[in-house]
């Protein structure tokens, strides 16, 4: 899949006019900006959506709990609920190896939040914690007006900060890969998991999260699309979709609509197909 949208992007540059790619604006815009007193910058999307659908809730760890004579804390999972994601980052270091290299520290927050179910007293369902540490070289190679813009190197811990049967974490190093077009950006982002040294909350994951994911966005009058990809590449596909649309409401607000389907959309359900759809607010969009 990843092959084939590079192909698209080789297309699309055979007819593209000599325009700054729109990966290397917007890391632009992060570098003019990243040293001023009480800044952080946006690092993933931060989004609200107060209300989602999903399809297929995911009774099962709770009714596990319940059947080991534990408190499962939800009855039962509403369809309906609220999720939103909080994600920045910050500059720990410029200048290493070169002119154009960084690190940096980031943290990614999904939540998934049961605001409609009174009958559990409204709990926050679902909590996924991604603190994170990448070092970013930006490269200045072109094809024409096909750009490789970046590429990045870090370490990622993620977790649901649960205990017993709910507990789920992994770490990872990946390697992260921009290319761009004036209105096209596509990221290519493979992973190696680390194993656990002690007890496995969920030793399968890799066979439902995948070994790499990758993103096409295109931006083109203040109206975003994304589509991210996730699979294992195997027979037995194991994947996850996710498109969304933002699109402008006023000077400062943006709509924005998302449709999740498979497996991985957050830690406790990874072994579970999802499919999702929500309508909220984008604060701050990938582009």
């Amino acid at each position: 899949m990843s092959y084939f949208l590079l192909l698209i992007l080789f297309v699309f540059s055979a007819f593209a006019e000599d325009i700054p790619s729109a990966a290397g604006s917007r890391l632009d815009q992060e570098e003019s900006i990243r040293f001023q007193n009480f800044t952080l910058l946006a690092h993933k999307q931060n989004y609200l959506l107060p209300v989602t659908y999903n399809f297929k809730p995911n009774n099962r760890p709770y009714e596990l709990m319940r059947s080991r004579g534990s408190d499962a804390g939800l009855d039962r999972v509403m369809r309906i609920e609220t999720k939103f994601q909080l994600s920045f980052k910050f500059p720990i270091a410029t200048n290493l190896f070169s002119n154009n290299d960084s690190l940096w520290a980031a943290y990614t927050q999904q939540s998934y939040w049961q605001v409609y179910n009174q009958n559990s007293s409204r709990p926050f369902r679902e909590s996924n914690y991604e603190p994170e540490f990448f070092y970013l070289n930006r490269i200045d190679f072109r094809m024409g007006d096909f750009k490789f813009d970046a590429f990045a190197f870090g370490y990622i811990h993620q977790s649901n900060g649960q205990t017993e049967l709910l507990s789920r974490n992994w770490d990872r190093i990946y390697v992260m890969m921009f290319f761009s077009l004036e209105h096209f950006v596509l990221s290519i982002k493979p992973w190696y998991r680390f194993t656990e040294s002690t007890k496995d909350d969920n030793p399968d994951i890799e066979d439902y999260m995948g070994f790499f994911e990758t993103r096409l966005v295109y931006r083109n009058a203040n109206w975003t699309y994304m589509l991210m990809l996730r699979n294992v590449l195997k027979d037995d596909l194991k994947g996850y979709r996710e498109f969304s649309v933002s699109f402008p409401l006023n000077r400062n607000l943006k709509g924005f609509f998302q449709y999740a389907n498979g497996y991985g959309e957050n830690l406790l359900d990874y072994n579970t197909s999802t499919n999702r759809f929500g309508l909220g607010l984008v604060i701050a969009d990938y582009l």
